[in-house]
C-alpha cells in the first residue's frame, strides 16, 4: 500500500522533533505522509511557515502514487530503486523508511540499509514484524511482501525496538 500503519508515526515524530534535521529523505514515499509530518515538525514548528529552509526530498519507485500533494510537500522527489537511486545522492540529517524494506529481497534490503547508513546522520526504519501475504496493490508489482526480517538481523544495524506490530531500528550513520 502506499501508505503505512499509524503506529509509529509518534516514535517518528517525536525524533524529528528531538533532532531537528535541516534535510530529510523519505524513502517509499507513498501517499506522502512522513515528508508532509517532517515539514510540518522542521519548518513549521521552527516558524518557517511562509519560507521553508528544511530540505525534504523523497524516493519513490512506482511514479504513479506521485501527485500533486506529493509535488508540493517534497523539494525533490527521485523515482527509481532506492537501493541504486541514493547512490546518487548526498548525506541528510535523517532518513526514514517505513514500511517498504519488508517489500524488498533480504538481499537488497541489507544492501539499502547500509546504504542508508552511508547517506544519513541518523535514520529511522519502520517494519512490520510479520508482514502479510501481500501481491501487488494497485497494480504496483513493488507492493508485493517479500521478505520478513527477524529482531536479531535488524539489531546488526543498530538498536531495535518493537512498538506493537512493528519493528523500530535506528541507526547512526556513518557520516
Amino acid at each position: 500500500m502506499p501508505t503505512s500503519r499509524p503506529i509509529v508515526i509518534d516514535h517518528i515524530c517525536g525524533r524529528i522533533l528531538e533532532l531537528k534535521p535541516r534535510s530529510v529523505l523519505d524513502i517509499g514515499v507513498g501517499f506522502g505522509k512522513f515528508g508532509f509530518l517532517a515539514r510540518e515538525y522542521t519548518d513549521v514548528w521552527n516558524g518557517d511557515y511562509f519560507d521553508w529552509k528544511a530540505r525534504i526530498d523523497g524516493i519513490e519507485i512506482f511514479e504513479r502514487y506521485v501527485g500533486t500533494l506529493q509535488r508540493l510537500v517534497y523539494d525533490n522527489i527521485y523515482i527509481g530503486d532506492a537501493v541504486e537511486v541514493i547512490d546518487k545522492l548526498g548525506v541528510y540529517d535523517l532518513v526514514i523508511c517505513s514500511d517498504m524494506l519488508e517489500h524488498l529481497e533480504k538481499d537488497r534490503g541489507a544492501e539499502l540499509l547500509g546504504k542508508i547508513g552511508d547517506h544519513s546522520r541518523f535514520a529511522i526504519v519502520a517494519l512490520p514484524v510479520y508482514p502479510s501475504d501481500q501481491g501487488d496493490v494497485y497494480d504496483n508489482e513493488h507492493e508485493r511482501h517479500r521478505a520478513n526480517w527477524a529482531f536479531r538481523e535488524l539489531n546488526e544495524f543498530g538498536p531495535v525496538s518493537i512498538k506493537e506490530t512493528a519493528f523500530i531500528l535506528e541507526m547512526k550513520g556513518k557520516k
